[in-house]
Formats: C-alpha cells, structure tokens, sequence
C-alpha cells in the first residue's frame, strides 16, 4: 500500500497551470488497462516532460497517477508500474503543428508521408513543442537528414 501521507509534492512545488497540465495530460494518454504496462512511473515522467516541457521528478508522477485513481501494482518499487493503456488522444492535443500534421495529406511512401507516418506512432514525439525543441528531438533521436529536411518542409507548409 503507498505512503499516501508522504505525498503533496505537486501541490507545494508545481503552480496550479503546471498541475492541471499533467493532469490533462495523464487524462488525454493514459486509459485502465488489464495488464501491466511496461511503462513504469519513471518512463511514464519521461514522456510527460518531452509532450508537456514540465519538469518532474519520480515521486510527482507517482502522485499525479494516484491523484487520476491509478494505483501502482508493487508500491515497494523505486519505479512503480499500473495496470494501463498509453494511447494519444490526437484530436484533442493543444499543439496547432502537430494537429496541422496529424490532418495533412501527404502520399504514403513520400518523405513527408513517412515523416507524418512515424510521428503518429511515436510515443516520445514531443507534442506540445514548438520547433526547436522538436528538431532538436529529431536530432537527438540521430534523424537522417532526409527525415530533417522533411520535418522542416512540413514546417514551412504549415506556418504559410
């Protein structure tokens, strides 16, 4: 059983816009599940802070999914894991460039296809970012430079 006494981090050290944030953000990603996810609370922090720029440290996330009525499976573990469902709820997502990119109508097998293609599976894609810190993720994630130059015509499409 968790320690809830020991929680209140995110109210103590995250303003009320950060909190509801995170919590829109766990509501939109994250559904019951019947299985263990293999994305565990610190893995769960990593994909909060690249789709939201907050960030947070383990015990935060830990907090946030107790507050949307997930309960971990092993309390007793560093890193705890939830019987959960990552999904994207794209439709809905605040970022105007990636919902541009999720409604454009490029050709399979083109470069911007496939650009459009990996990012809609892509978990880790930084959704909520403006443009450098998503080429910077392209170029962290060691991006072809095919993959970049697509990135950045689909930009420029999308700012005209």
């Amino acid at each position: 059983m968790p320690d809830y006494e020991s929680y209140g981090i995110m109210v103590k050290e995250y303003s009320e816009n950060q909190i509801a944030v995170i919590g829109e953000w766990i509501r939109k990603n994250i559904r019951p599940g019947r299985l263990i996810s293999e994305y565990d609370s610190c893995a769960l922090k990593q994909l909060l802070e690249i789709d939201t720029g907050i960030c947070l440290t383990n015990d935060t996330v830990k907090e946030a999914m107790l507050l949307a009525g997930f309960r971990p499976e092993c309390s007793r573990d560093e890193n705890w894991r939830f019987r959960i469902l990552l999904v994207r709820e794209i439709n809905e997502n605040p970022n105007p460039f990636f919902n541009w990119l999720m409604g454009a109508e490029y050709a399979d097998g083109t470069p911007e296809g496939d650009f459009i293609s990996d990012v809609s599976h892509d978990f880790r894609f930084p959704v909520f970012a403006d443009h450098g810190i998503i080429r910077g993720y392209l170029e962290n994630e060691d991006a072809y430079e095919e993959t970049l130059d697509a990135f950045e015509r689909l930009w420029a499409e999308y700012e005209k």
